[in-house]
């Protein structure tokens, strides 16, 4: 970090850490990019068939957009559901 402080002539200032709620919108836009993805590969669309009959039970009984939810609620972790952490300013012995 010096050299390049020495070789720019500016100093680097430290990022700041993201929120809670930054970290959060981000791991959505990961998990909404991964499902995308996952949806164009035709190697995991060809599973999907196993789960047909069962899929369309869920279709009957859930609105799409409740299905949705439900499926992003359990690719991101929700900041909300986790426990507080504390730690501690001491160095370790």
């Amino acid at each position: 970090l010096q050299i390049i402080e020495n070789l720019t002539k500016k100093r680097m200032k430290g990022l700041k850490p993201a929120t809670a709620e930054e970290a959060f919108q981000a791991k959505k836009q990961v998990a909404l990019k991964k499902i995308e993805r996952d949806f164009a590969d035709e190697a995991i669309r060809g599973n999907f068939e196993k789960f047909a009959k069962d899929a369309r039970k869920l279709a009957a009984e859930f609105s799409p957009e409740e299905l949705a939810m439900y499926i992003l609620s359990l690719t991101v972790q929700d900041p909300d559901s986790l426990p507080e952490v504390e730690i501690a300013r001491e160095k370790p012995l």
